[in-house]
């Protein structure tokens, strides 16, 4: 009888899992433009990496109780380094609770895309200055450079 408890708990649980997650990888309506979902780009952009950088792991991170979590990373060569996402739509682009989790990783940077424009740009987390130059498969190519870089 436990076990039925059990396996009723794992599939309730799988259920709202999976209502959980088609929601944040919908797309949101920000101030009457609909827009991709930080989640949504997360995703994208973790599987390019994924498919960019066979030999390195690309781990999401999501834990919904930890402010300042940064969204993943990436391992190469034993060396790591933590990604934050932003989408140019949010008010506050750099939360301090970010910046400073960043700051103790010391390998942190900022991935920030434009959805609208398509253009994005990544940069280490005390830089601050982004410009928005690179297409989507560009931002893939510059996030790679910065990671294997990073792992000589």
């Amino acid at each position: 009888m436990n076990i039925g408890l059990h396996e009723d708990t794992i599939e309730n649980r799988h259920h709202s899992m999976k209502q959980h997650t088609e929601f944040a990888v919908k797309s949101v309506d920000t101030w009457g433009v609909t827009a991709m979902s930080e989640a949504t780009f997360t995703y994208r952009l973790t599987s390019a990496l994924r498919k960019r950088l066979p030999d390195a792991t690309v781990i999401k991170l999501a834990d919904a109780y930890t402010a300042g979590l940064p969204d993943f990373f990436i391992s190469l060569n034993g060396q790591v380094t933590f990604f934050e996402v932003k989408l140019t739509i949010n008010k506050e682009i750099f939360r301090p609770i970010q910046l400073a989790t960043l700051e103790k990783l010391v390998r942190g940077a900022y991935i920030v895309w434009d959805e609208p424009r398509k253009k994005g740009d990544v940069f280490w987390h005390e830089d601050r200055d982004f410009s928005l130059l690179f297409s989507f498969k560009e931002l893939i190519e510059e996030v790679v450079k910065l990671v294997e870089d990073e792992s000589r």
